[in-house]
């Protein structure tokens, strides 16, 4: 009874037989109304009436339809009713109103019924009624539709409220700003960002509309312009923006996120600088927004996220926008200027979050300050609990964001300072932090507080991965200490609890213990340093059994440890590649080059083969790699 062409069939009836009573039988939705004989007055009976709101005086029962004979009456029912949200027992009785007394039926009524579907999200009842009115010579007001309008957005159905926005506009109704915005908002819930754009242009473009945009629907069509690709006229949307009404940090945002989209940051600072001049005051957003630009664009630089953040009301600037604007003085390596954006996060009593610290520390690395990164690390609040970092696996190389409200440990700390972790502001040190720290000892080849960093992980029970172990090993080997890096690896591949007649529980640990492809390769370039054939073959391995292929520069490497410990063989087994071992490229020849050969022939020189290397180079002369 519900359906369209019901519905359509039932109107087109009534206005055929000029009565509301043909379109009242037929339409399905009316089923309230249960005449026991066609034509006496006095058999009909309200069967609905006071659902769910048992002991209300003010609820008419089954039976008692003849107390409302007044308009007043009728309104103070149906207000029960709505209070009570018993949408069905309204809309029923609404419907009897219609029928058996259609003299007191007002347009207040139908708009108090319209309110309790909208309330309830029953969006096909309210359009029922909607075109009820119009056809029983009730009269719409903006609250009418504005109900019907609200009903289909809150029950999900955009293009609905779209169009019955545009009812509105062509019933000659001057439309709200909460029908407007409530058309607008379901607009936006469309299942695909390019519909919901098209829906919410079609409301703000509409040629009938006359009330005067707020700065959030013109946010939201900025947002809309942007998303259809049409960003050249989302910034001549902002700009035509003038009266102080309309424009907000909502349409600040909105035209900082269309430029970022096409990478116009030099235009987003000039936006915000403007709109800052023209008094609207930044938010958290529209700030954090700019200082991403400077994150985004080197040649905009520290210097201008600085100075924005400066300039900013003390409230606009939150832990986000400091975050950012230690990652611009990071990408630049500016570490003085981040750690003094840190120490004014702490004079503001600004709370800083793990990912603010893994920023100021990322900006040692550059020019490899490992000691005042190390302090940073240690400067963090530490819990006897451990960093409860998950076992890596090499397919969830993604990082995660960190758990900022969670007290974890970290190595290096006392008992005294863990119980003082629930007190600070300094943030808990998680799993980014460590594997920052370790980069920085990376570049500066610290290898002592890097593996001891790691072995204080293990010893505390904490997993260790990919992450963690690949900065380790390039700091022993920028060092020149591959021995203790591959040590390390071997400590952690192989502890020395397991039993070496154990074989089940090998296979186990270095199941759980696979590097990645990343790590993998620079495990193998510490092994070319010192021959470690037998780290060499397990690695390659590990790469066999995740399904990752060996590029060029892994492939070299462990070419080059097999030279150095002599095993010449294997060496020239991997310039071949077998099938399946293809790169990104596709090609498996492309993943063997010029290096791979040089390699090749080292480890032939080192064994004595001169005819083998002699048919090698004349291999790389015919053209299998340039010479």
């Amino acid at each position: 009874a519900h359906h369209a062409d019901c519905r359509h069939a039932a109107m087109a009836s009534a206005r055929a037989a000029a009565s509301t009573a043909v379109l009242l039988t037929l339409c399905g939705l009316c089923a309230s109304v249960a005449p026991t004989s066609r034509g006496g007055q006095s058999s009909r009976r309200l069967v609905v009436l006071g659902r769910g709101v048992a002991g209300n005086p003010a609820v008419p029962v089954a039976g008692d339809s003849q107390s409302i004979d007044d308009p007043v009456k009728l309104r103070r029912h149906l207000t029960a009713l709505r209070s009570a949200s018993d949408w069905e027992a309204a809309h029923d009785l609404l419907w009897w109103a219609l029928r058996e007394a259609p003299t007191i039926t007002q347009p207040i009524h139908c708009n108090i019924v319209l309110a309790s579907l909208s309330e309830s999200s029953q969006w096909q009842h309210a359009l029922v009624l909607l075109e009820h009115m119009a056809a029983a010579g009730i009269k719409r007001d903006g609250y009418s539709f504005s109900a019907a309008i609200s009903a289909c957005a809150r029950a999900n159905e955009p293009e609905r409220a779209v169009e019955a926005f545009k009812s509105m506009c062509a019933a000659d109704l001057t439309p709200s700003s909460v029908a407007f915005n409530s058309a607008i908002a379901a607009a936006q819930r469309a299942p695909s960002r390019t519909k919901a754009a098209e829906l919410v242009l079609a409301i703000y473009t509409l040629e009938t509309f006359k009330l005067r945009p707020d700065a959030w629907a013109s946010a939201a069509a900025i947002t809309a312009l942007s998303d259809l690709g049409e960003h050249a006229r989302a910034r001549a949307l902002f700009r035509s923006l003038r009266a102080p009404e309309e424009v907000s940090a909502h349409t600040i945002a909105a035209a900082l996120r269309a430029a970022a989209r096409v990478g116009d940051w030099a235009g987003s600072i000039e936006l915000y600088e403007e709109s800052s001049a023209n008094g609207v005051q930044p938010t958290p957003h529209t700030l954090n927004a700019v200082l991403g630009a400077c994150v985004a664009d080197e040649s905009i630089g520290w210097r201008t996220a600085v100075r924005l953040l400066a300039g900013a009301p003390s409230g606009a600037a939150d832990t986000q926008c400091f975050t950012t604007a230690i990652r611009a003085c990071a990408a630049s390596g500016r570490w003085r200027e981040a750690t003094c954006l840190l120490r004014e996060m702490q004079r503001r009593r600004v709370p800083r979050s793990a990912h603010t610290y893994c920023a100021a520390i990322v900006a040692h690395r550059l020019e490899a300050r490992h000691v005042e990164a190390m302090a940073l690390f240690k400067e963090m609040a530490l819990a006897p609990a451990g960093l409860g970092l998950a076992t890596e696996q090499p397919d969830q190389r993604a990082e995660a964001p960190p758990h900022a409200g969670e007290v974890r440990s970290a190595p290096g700390g006392n008992e005294s300072r863990a119980r003082r972790a629930g007190e600070s502001d300094v943030p808990a040190a998680d799993s980014h932090c460590v594997s920052a720290v370790l980069e920085v000892c990376a570049s500066a080849g610290a290898w002592r507080e890097a593996v001891e960093l790691v072995e204080s992980l293990r010893s505390r029970g904490i997993a260790v991965g990919s992450r963690h172990v690949r900065p380790a090993l390039a700091s022993c080997t920028r060092a020149g200490m591959a021995q203790e890096g591959l040590a390390l690896l071997r400590r952690l591949r192989w502890p020395p609890s397991l039993r070496p007649d154990d074989e089940s529980t090998q296979q186990q640990q270095e199941a759980a213990f696979r590097l990645d492809q990343p790590a993998v390769s620079t495990a193998l370039a510490a092994c070319a340093k010192v021959g470690d054939a037998e780290m060499v073959t397990a690695l390659l391995q590990d790469l066999a059994v995740i399904g990752e292929p060996l590029d060029a520069r892994t492939r070299c490497s462990a070419i080059a440890a097999y030279g150095r410990a002599g095993q010449w063989v294997d060496a020239m087994r991997l310039l071949e590649p077998r099938a399946g071992e293809h790169g990104k490229s596709g090609s498996a020849n492309e993943d063997v080059d010029t290096a791979c050969y040089n390699a090749a022939l080292g480890a032939l020189r080192r064994a004595g083969q001169w005819a083998l290397s002699a048919t090698l180079l004349a291999r790389m002369e015919a053209g299998a790699a340039p010479p």
